[in-house]
């Protein structure tokens, strides 16, 4: 029982960070399901009822790019969880329609759920923890190392991630991911098969988000739309953002 604890919330975590991009056009976890986290919500991430704040990433002097990153993250999750939507729509960088017009009772509702849930995950970060730092003039990416669980059945490789745009210079977040990575089933396999087959499932050569073999298109839950990408360069199309930020983007 304690070997399958860890690989359990370890999947329990990735298939709510499958479906966790920053507001997703998703159903929302109910906020009445996150009431007995209050406090430590409350603990971590102070209310915050200020007007909005902007990190400028050319003005704001003496930090890191982490720090900036890291700062932007903090106020963000504090508007999500005061559901201050002024202060949320000034640090994403897109939302969905209900948070964007945030105007009849149905779409605060959504958007208040989807606040709830963005403030909910948020607080497991750890500033230390995230020791890759991937950056740009026109994109930030955040990256912890590599996790590695497992029980009898499976093992899994995954790490967080967080990914920020800068627009006109002021950093805004694009979606944080809790557990990205991928779950192997042991089957037949040998030790040292499993090793290998993890690693190409999760590398990502040229550190712009998006794993090797989902910019060669062989995932088997890609469709015959899949467009590759170089592995070796991060900006294949050269439009500026990287092929991982990119694949973000509401289509």
């Amino acid at each position: 029982m304690s070997k399958r604890k860890p690989i359990i919330i370890g999947l329990v975590i990735l298939i709510i960070a499958f479906v966790l991009v920053i507001f997703v056009k998703k159903d929302p976890i109910d906020p009445n399901s996150l009431s007995g986290l209050e406090n430590t919500i409350e603990t971590a991430i102070s209310t915050n009822n200020r007007e909005t704040e902007k990190v400028n990433i050319a003005t704001s002097t003496g930090l890191s790019i982490k720090e900036k990153a890291w700062d932007v993250l903090q106020k963000y999750l504090g508007f999500a969880k005061s559901k201050n939507i002024e202060g949320v729509r000034s640090l994403s960088y897109q939302l969905t329609d209900s948070c964007k017009k945030y105007s009849n009772e149905e779409e605060k509702k959504d958007c208040n759920a989807r606040m709830d849930t963005v403030a909910f995950f948020g607080i497991v970060f750890a500033k230390k923890d995230f020791i890759e730092v991937w950056s740009d003039s026109k994109q930030i990416i955040l990256a912890t190392d590599f996790r590695i669980e497992e029980n009898e059945e499976v093992t899994s490789r995954t790490r967080s991630m967080i990914y920020f745009v800068v627009e006109d210079g002021v950093i805004k977040v694009l979606k944080f991911d809790p557990a990205k990575g991928s779950v192997l089933q042991k089957a037949d396999l040998t030790k040292v098969e499993i090793d290998k087959r993890l690693v190409e499932l999760t590398e990502d050569t040229d550190k712009d988000g998006a794993e090797d073999y989902l910019e060669k298109c062989i995932s088997k839950s890609q469709d015959s739309t899949c467009i590759k990408t170089d592995i070796t360069k991060r900006d294949t199309d050269g439009d500026g953002f990287w092929d991982g930020i990119e694949a973000l983007f509401y289509k």
